[in-house]
């Protein structure tokens, strides 16, 4: 038996005393508003009482896997991985065969791949339209079962579909997957489709942003997609992303001041080019070369928008399959304060100065595409951030309504991407409770400039990420209002420096999420736990999860108050015994799998590792506000603070928070090196 009868007791003792503490201002929760339809089935499309034949039974199989004569690198790579996984599944080797050796016959047992002759010939109505990007269908006829994707990702994601949903492979972390071993297995009727939410989704992650091979396969698996992700042919190709600039921050990659600011006679020239404080390139001049009726000054031999533009054909020319192009400003709040961009910024708005500098660069490179690649789609994305967030909109008093600036209308080819660093990340933008009374509309104010929307939010306190954080829980109303303005790409920022099991319990459920938000997020939760840390430990690091998400819900909802990530690090808002207890169940986790004669050494080792980074987030916690829960026993404070840099060191951590060094606060907290 295992150990759930403990959680519900504690709970309910942790939220009785919770509501003493935060005493009885608040009210009582909204009632659910999930219809039945909003509900996700698992089992949607698969009849598993239908059974069409045993796939694998008695450690035989009478099914091949079939590609078609002219098999992609992706589609070869799908059978690969469909093979590889039934086998370590059951020990059965289901062989990889081209459809040119498999006669045309409803009874032959089958699983088709990607684009064959055997799928055109099954007489299936397949709305390729429909599937949009990645999407793919499972579909069964006689013997055989199809698997089809819109685009090579789409076949791909459909194969780890049926693994996840038929024989129960669970893909949790780069190093972590999970497959059963099974004698049997049956495959039912099918009628399976899917598609994503959002026809590109991605997560900025440490799992992602490693380079290995293994990092990157499980990106795949968890069916992400993104520009900062190695995306080789075989997973499916990345999305179609220009490389040749910076992803984000993309400005000066098209203006580049390490070529045109470098010595002293550059600097004199073109100075004007650049938006510059103290002698620092920051940003380029988003005004220069461009007169006032938003063209061209070819009086000018140099200029920024000149530099621009043959910078913008040149990636072009580099990368011809490329599809999207970052035309990003830097990552700054400072702006060029020249005569002709003050005066723009007056008229405009700052965002409406960058917004008809992109719009120029677009339409002169499409004067060049036209003659150069006439059928080719190229698109520029600019951001919606920091001081550019709000959209250039006058309130029209006579109608009542917003209208865009005059001249500061963005082009039909430019998308805008919506980036709310300075929102209060721990509630959706639109949400009552959201501190940052600009968030609630921002979203409404940039429909009525493009309906090409982006988005890149964030999901991590990233000035302190040990600190626990339960944005999964918050993370559904997010996705769902920007799907609601529909939002072509998905972008979610996490800690991304080196792991942390927040973020890997985040990253799996995110990427569920960003699939289909109508999942269950405790059930995902609960998935993550027992998959990772083993069912010796799943139920007390749940109990931890469990225990501090209701905390930060019977918190915010018997105070009434509006959290912000900076009030809930303060020593009043979390007993030491709360932590004390989340040490205490993560210790008895570590016993329990140390105890345990099922694991292997090597197995038992891994566990408590991923137990221990578990424990530096109570550690860190209690060590941060040290001095108010140790004022009259020093020796206890030291204990905390030495636990805490101890096991950082033991685990390899060097950080607390982005570009925030765990070393650096060595000196601020006493630590006494062993």
């Amino acid at each position: 038996m295992k150990k759930t009868t403990r959680i519900l007791a504690l709970i309910s003792a942790f939220l009785l005393s919770a509501s003493c503490f935060f005493g009885c201002k608040g009210t009582a929760s909204k009632p659910s508003t999930t219809t039945a339809s909003d509900v996700y089935d698992p089992d949607a499309g698969i009849d598993r009482k239908k059974i069409v034949a045993p796939l694998v039974e008695n450690g035989r199989t009478e099914y091949k896997i079939v590609h078609s004569a002219n098999v992609t690198e992706t589609e070869e790579y799908a059978c690969e991985e469909l093979q590889s996984l039934l086998y370590q599944s059951t020990g059965v080797a289901l062989p990889i065969v081209s459809e040119s050796l498999v006669s045309n016959k409803a009874t032959n047992k089958i699983i088709s791949v990607g684009e064959t002759e055997l799928l055109a010939n099954a007489g299936f109505d397949i709305d390729r339209e429909a599937l949009s990007t990645d999407g793919f269908v499972l579909k069964t006829k006689g013997n055989g079962l199809y698997i089809y994707g819109n685009n090579q990702r789409g076949t791909l994601y459909g194969v780890y579909d049926f693994l996840e949903k038929i024989v129960g492979v669970k893909f949790i972390t780069s190093d972590c997957t999970y497959v059963p071993e099974l004698s049997k297995i049956d495959l039912p009727t099918m009628n399976v489709t899917e598609v994503p939410y959002f026809p590109y989704r991605g997560m900025w992650t440490y799992q992602a942003n490693q380079k290995t091979e293994i990092s990157q396969t499980w990106y795949a698996r968890s069916r992400n997609n993104n520009e900062f992700a190695v995306r080789e042919e075989k997973y499916g190709g990345g999305i179609e992303w220009a490389k040749q600039m910076d992803p984000v921050h993309s400005t000066l990659s098209y203006v580049p001041n390490t070529e045109y600011y470098v010595t002293e006679e550059q600097k004199a020239e073109n100075a004007h080019m650049y938006c510059i404080k103290n002698g620092n390139v920051l940003d380029i001049c988003f005004t220069d070369g461009m007169t006032e009726d938003g063209k061209i000054d070819e009086s000018m031999e140099v200029s920024a928008i000149k530099v621009a533009l043959e910078s913008f054909k040149n990636f072009a020319l580099a990368e011809p399959e490329a599809k999207y192009f970052s035309f990003g400003f830097m990552d700054t709040t400072e702006s060029c304060t020249c005569a002709d961009c003050v005066k723009s910024n007056q008229k405009y708005t700052i965002t409406g100065t960058y917004i008809r500098f992109a719009n120029l660069l677009m339409e002169e490179f499409n004067k060049w595409k036209a003659e150069r690649m006439p059928d080719r789609e190229v698109y520029l994305m600019i951001f919606a951030y920091m001081n550019r967030m709000k959209a250039p909109l006058v309130f029209n008093e006579e109608t009542e309504k917003y209208e865009v600036r005059e001249g500061a209308a963005l082009h039909e080819d430019i998308y805008v991407r919506i980036t709310p660093w300075w929102a209060n990340h721990y509630y959706a933008l639109t949400d009552p409770n959201q501190t940052q009374t600009w968030a609630h509309t921002v979203l409404e104010e940039w429909s009525y400039v493009t309906d090409n929307v982006m988005a890149w939010t964030y999901a991590a306190a990233f000035g302190n990420c040990h600190w626990y954080y339960p944005v999964r829980q918050k993370y559904v109303d997010q996705i769902k209002e920007f799907g609601a303005v529909n939002t072509e790409y998905m972008f979610v920022q996490l800690v991304g420096w080196e792991p942390s099991w927040q973020t890997y319990m985040d990253e799996y459920v995110l990427s569920k999420l960003l699939w289909n938000p109508n999942r269950d997020v405790n059930q995902l939760t609960a998935e993550f736990c027992y998959y990772y840390f083993g069912d010796e430990a799943d139920d007390e690091v749940m109990q931890f999860v469990t225990f501090f998400d209701e905390y930060y819900r019977v918190a915010e909802e018997t105070s009434n108050r509006k959290f912000f990530f900076q009030q809930l690090t303060g020593y009043t808002y979390h007993k030491l015994e709360y932590l004390e207890y989340g040490l205490e169940v993560l210790d008895t986790a570590k016993e329990q799998v140390n105890a345990s004669t099922s694991y292997s050494e090597a197995e038992k080792q891994t566990l408590a590792k991923r137990l221990d980074l578990v424990r530096l987030t109570p550690l860190y916690m209690r060590m941060y506000n040290g001095n108010q829960y140790f004022q009259d026993n020093k020796t206890k404070r030291q204990e905390s603070v030495n636990a805490f840099f101890d096991l950082c060191y033991e685990l390899g951590i060097a950080y607390y928070g982005e570009n925030r060094s765990i070393y650096s606060l060595f000196e601020t907290y006493g630590y006494q090196e062993k």
